[in-house]
């Protein structure tokens, strides 16, 4: 596991790399391409001597200040950032995962709190969503996974409903980068959580570089205000105003 900048996140843990879907824009294929050997040419590969680390790994003693505020004893772990978890999935790799999802979660697999291990709250994000109902268990998704799509393009928001596979957990989007306007008749109500960012890198995509980008994230904040959703938007977005809201309540 690996102490990271990403703004919504503690630790970033990567029991699979690689990925499918060759989005020209994938921060985490430009890495691939840097180490080819270290991420087995971006090919979906899974490292089973991974699993143990969440186990052992408390909350960094420094902070991000609104994670702390947020979530004190439990520490906010992205898993499989430099890939997707169900670009290519196998029973084994996923059934694995979730296993340590349930150990390190704060909950117990009988919703009873247990102390046997570090507290961990995974947060998941997919390009993949309808794989998610071939490869979970229905009706036994342990809570601390918060489940997530990548949307950059309107056409994509339809995926958004492979995530009511997830009954008692998170359940989030994430526009970044933010391509377009949202359209928001589309943008399901239900959602727990809403993550906004830019693009970073030579062909930056902000408010500073597009200025219509504010109208697009204030309507999305004004969507979600409505529908009593948090919103966290990401520094590379150069949104004037700071907002860093979590489900569960803490914001900065």
């Amino acid at each position: 596991m690996n102490l990271t900048k990403i703004e919504w996140c503690d630790y970033t843990w990567n029991p699979i790399t690689g990925c499918t879907n060759n989005c020209e824009y994938c921060y985490a294929r430009k890495i691939a391409r840097r180490f080819p050997k270290k991420f087995n040419g971006f090919k979906p590969t899974f490292y089973e001597n991974r699993l143990i680390e969440p186990y052992n790994t408390p909350p960094p003693k420094k902070r991000k200040p609104w994670i702390k505020k947020a979530f004190p004893n439990t520490s906010l772990t992205f898993t499989v950032s430099m890939g997707d978890m169900f670009a290519a999935p196998d029973f084994l790799w996923i059934n694995k995962i979730l296993g340590v999802f349930w150990d390190c979660n704060p909950y117990g697999k009988d919703l009873r709190l247990h102390f046997d291990h570090e507290f961990h709250i995974f947060q998941v994000l997919t390009k993949f969503p309808s794989n998610l109902w071939h490869y979970l268990p229905h009706d036994n998704i342990p809570m601390n996974l918060w489940l997530g799509v990548t949307v950059n393009f309107n056409k994509e928001l339809p995926k958004l409903d492979c995530l009511t596979i997830h009954r008692r957990g998170i359940r989030f989007v994430s526009f970044e980068p933010i391509f377009e306007e949202v359209k928001l008749s589309l943008l399901p109500r239900w959602l727990d959580w809403i993550i906004i960012g830019g693009m970073t890198g030579s062909r930056k995509m902000n408010c500073e570089t597009n200025p219509e980008m504010r109208s697009w994230i204030e309507n999305i904040i004004n969507f979600a205000d409505k529908h009593d959703i948090p919103v966290f938007i990401k520094d590379n977005a150069k949104y004037p105003e700071k907002i860093r809201k979590f489900p569960y309540g803490g914001e900065i």
